[in-house]
């Protein structure tokens, strides 16, 4: 017990300085646009050599698929690949009207295009076919939506995904 009746050490450490408020302050060391800013050389990046116009490299167009001999691309996903996305198969199947009008709409098209318009599904698949360099006809096309209409209706929906996926714009 004779411990706590003795008196603490004396503080050794920096000195601290309390805020007095009667004490006069000097404002004029004060700008509230320094406070707290980082050094500018904190982040500063590493030089990255010589910076002169004969080192300079400019992208002016961007990489592509393999294109095929006439310069086009096959489909990202065969028309029977149904079950590769289960999502856009099941859709396709049970509300094949909401899917053929997000397809209209994503493709830049009214989306009562499926509702009005007779061989919408082929006039679609020619648009995407043509906007992306697909290789195909529309006769190919033609005979594909008259006889696998919810396979090629899949199909559309599956590439559009694709696009979207990879930030492309459709229109």
């Amino acid at each position: 017990m004779a411990a706590y009746n003795q008196p603490a050490p004396p503080y050794t450490g920096p000195s601290v300085s309390y805020f007095n408020p009667s004490a006069p302050y000097d404002y004029s060391q004060f700008n509230p646009y320094t406070i707290n800013q980082p050094d500018p050389n904190f982040y500063a990046l590493p030089p990255c050599g010589p910076m002169n116009s004969s080192s300079t490299t400019v992208v002016i167009q961007q990489p592509v698929p393999a294109l095929g001999m006439n310069g086009r691309r096959s489909w990202s996903t065969g028309m029977c690949d149904c079950c590769k996305d289960m999502n856009i198969c099941c859709c396709g199947t049970f509300c094949y009207c909401c899917m053929a009008c997000q397809i209209a709409t994503q493709l830049g098209e009214s989306f009562c295009v499926p509702c009005f318009v007779p061989g919408w599904q082929t006039v679609l698949r020619t648009k995407m076919r043509l906007q992306h360099a697909i290789s195909g006809s529309v006769m190919d096309d033609c005979l594909a939506t008259t006889f696998c209409f919810p396979c090629t209706l899949c199909q559309l929906a599956r590439e559009l995904k694709l696009y979207t996926t990879r930030g492309q714009v459709m229109h």
